[in-house]
């Protein structure tokens, strides 16, 4: 079993812990003359935030793959999707730099047991992950695979 995402759901935290810093730093700057609506918008604002990057965080998968299948693992569920479900592979010019290092967005559609299309949405870094060697497995499996790489390798 090989690592597809790399700390997939560090990643997917980030924009909420920015957005709920800059609504607490609005909250204190808004309403620094009125202290008790102050310290009741900082509960709400870190109770909504906290929820959100708690959500994000355990239904975020990680992605791991086989000879065979798709593993989608989170905090809660562990899913097997076979390699020759996948119907589209997307890699998207859009991107995010950490520290800089520069990921890219990457998604997966597949057919489920319901035969219904979903997709699992991660960032993956062009130099450290097994990308080229999923995809030219899924294509190996699934001919009818459509890939689409708007970044070249």
């Amino acid at each position: 079993m090989k690592l597809l995402s790399k700390n997939n759901s560090g990643l997917k935290i980030i924009l909420p812990i920015v957005i709920s810093l800059f609504g607490l730093l609005a909250v204190f700057g808004l309403l620094k003359d009125f202290p008790i609506l102050k310290y009741a918008a900082t509960l709400i604002v870190l109770i909504i935030g906290v929820r959100t990057i708690y959500g994000i965080y355990t239904n975020a998968y990680d992605l791991f793959y086989s000879k065979e299948f798709l593993i989608l693992k989170n905090q809660r569920t562990e899913r097997k999707i076979a390699l020759g479900n996948i119907t589209k592979l997307k890699l998207s010019s859009s991107e995010i730099r950490i520290m800089g290092n520069q990921h890219y967005e990457y998604d997966i559609y597949f057919e489920n047991e319901k035969n219904q299309i979903e997709w699992v949405t991660f960032y993956v870094s062009i130099l450290d992950n097994y990308l080229w060697e999923f995809q030219d497995l899924v294509k190996t499996l699934s001919p009818n695979t459509v890939i689409e790489n708007s970044t070249k390798h």
